[in-house]
């Protein structure tokens, strides 16, 4: 008797003995096992606590579209392993853009900070990705006008790093504050 030919209870029962490098690769043998065995994959990524997989699992599903699974590993707290603070400012270089939509749709927080004080937007914006731009500025919970620990601001980072479509794009939310200044400090001569 096949492995495949095991009824599915089986199947799961011996996925849930598993270590995880070998449930991913029964997932990849075929279209069956991967659809029958992806809560238990999310349940042994959950249960072994680890911050990277979790992450690369969360970033997988909401590059698949997969809300589903991105609701099911939240569900699970995978944030309590990968850190909520500055999720989304990394998953805005790490994912596609739907995968980031995707992300926001399931209640990601679009305003968290990373050791900077910088929010996805200024992230998004520092490193020219114009479509996680607009698709942030489009988010209501967004505040386009946040400012970073020195005061910059997503327009301030783009004009800085001479990204002009980005520029382009912030300038064209009539929310976007164009006056705010950077608290840049200076350094005294005394």
């Amino acid at each position: 008797m096949s492995f495949l030919d095991l009824p599915n209870e089986t199947i799961l029962q011996i996925a849930r003995e598993q270590e995880f490098q070998d449930l991913n690769a029964l997932l990849r043998t075929n279209r069956r096992l991967a659809h029958l065995l992806r809560t238990a994959l999310i349940d042994n990524v959950c249960a072994i606590r680890a911050g990277q997989v979790c992450k690369r699992a969360l970033y997988a599903a909401a590059d698949r579209g997969d809300k589903e699974i991105v609701q099911r590993l939240l569900d699970r707290g995978v944030l309590e392993f990968v850190g909520d603070g500055a999720l989304m400012n990394d998953a805005v270089m790490s994912v596609e853009e739907m995968g980031l939509k995707v992300l926001l749709d399931c209640g990601l927080d679009p305003e968290t900070r990373d050791g900077e004080q910088q929010t996805p937007l200024s992230v998004a914006s520092r490193h020219n990705r114009l479509k996680a731009v607009k698709m942030l500025m489009d988010d209501k919970r967004v505040d386009v006008n946040s400012t970073d620990r020195t005061g910059r601001t997503a327009l301030s980072l783009a004009a800085g790093y001479g990204h002009v479509n980005v520029v382009r794009a912030l300038l064209d939310d009539t929310r976007v504050d164009v006056n705010l200044s950077c608290k840049i400090p200076t350094t005294s001569a005394f």
